[in-house]
């Protein structure tokens, strides 16, 4: 049997950190709570870029998915520009290096888990990047579609931003549905008597 002592902590750690951004992601609809929202989801992301780190010690993938963690951070941090005609474009980028950060990590712990005897963590797996491959497709679209209406003259920012979240949110539910199965695959079902 591999030694998955990285990846158990790794996958771990990033499940935690993608329910807590979810969680305040959800929290950025309460105006009194907007600001510390937001800042609890960059230390999420941090957090779980930590579980990428850990879990790339022992799966190559992951360890990809890592270093496109960091690009997709500063894409991130470009993207909050004012001028659409740079954000935009870089935003649209962004979405396809975060699907295939999520898609990296379903295929390789997949297989790890599927090596372990739990079949059904690659079907959530598999549903998982399917589901994240069209929502980050549809983000895609609005961004595009937000370009080419901002060369226009028409601004549908706040719209944008608002349908690409409720998108964002359908996306990471089933992505962390998927990391929480392989959370309790790797750790041999103790967590799933946690109420966490």
């Amino acid at each position: 049997m591999e030694n998955l002592s990285n990846l158990r902590s790794g996958m771990n750690s990033a499940y935690r950190a993608v329910r807590g951004t979810l969680i305040c992601l959800l929290l950025t609809w309460v105006p009194s709570l907007k600001l510390f929202a937001a800042f609890g989801i960059w230390v999420f992301i941090v957090w779980y870029m930590v579980g990428l780190y850990r879990a790339g010690k022992d799966i190559e993938r992951c360890r990809r998915a890592f270093i496109l963690s960091v690009v997709s951070i500063i894409m991130a941090v470009l993207s909050m520009s004012p001028f659409g005609f740079i954000s935009i474009p870089v935003s649209i980028v962004r979405y396809g290096v975060e699907f295939l950060i999520v898609y990296l990590v379903c295929i390789s712990v997949s297989e790890v888990t599927e090596r372990m005897g739990a079949i059904e963590v690659k079907k959530e797996g598999t549903m998982a990047w399917q589901v994240n491959a069209v929502c980050f497709g549809l983000m895609a679209v609005i961004s595009i579609l937000e370009l080419v209406l901002f060369f226009c003259g028409t601004d549908i920012r706040d719209l944008s931003l608002l349908a690409n979240m409720l998108i964002s949110l359908l996306a990471k539910v089933f992505y962390m549905s998927f990391l929480k199965s392989c959370d309790q695959a790797l750790n041999g079902g103790r967590k799933k008597q946690e109420t966490d």
